[in-house]
């Protein structure tokens, strides 16, 4: 959003990772009080909740190019494979689901 990511190529992983660890570090201190795990979990959900609406938030004001390229790499695209590469993928897939839901059940 700034341009600071093209001007300083190791900006973007270096503010995921400070990121991640700020929100890692939020839930430990949020989840920590009591020793309770249902906290724990409850207070991941809410981080990742904020962490979320903020990344739309951000979104919100980005220009068109950069909301295409932010769900071009959230959704994935297998548009850039060919037609059998991406089938067999797909075809195999499906098989080891459809064999560990089946193998689940039992």
């Amino acid at each position: 959003l700034t341009g600071l990511p093209q001007k300083v190529y190791w900006f973007l992983p270096l503010g995921a990772f400070a990121g991640a660890a700020l929100a890692s570090l939020l839930v430990g201190i949020l989840g920590s009080r009591g020793h309770d795990r249902v906290k724990l979990l409850l207070s991941g959900v809410a981080v990742s909740l904020f962490c979320g609406a903020l990344t739309s938030g951000l979104l919100s004001f980005a220009p068109d190019a950069v909301m295409r390229q932010y769900f071009f790499w959230t959704l994935g695209n297998l548009g850039w494979a060919p037609g059998s590469r991406s089938d067999g993928c797909c075809r195999r897939f499906l098989g080891c689901w459809g064999s560990s839901a089946s193998g689940a059940g039992s």
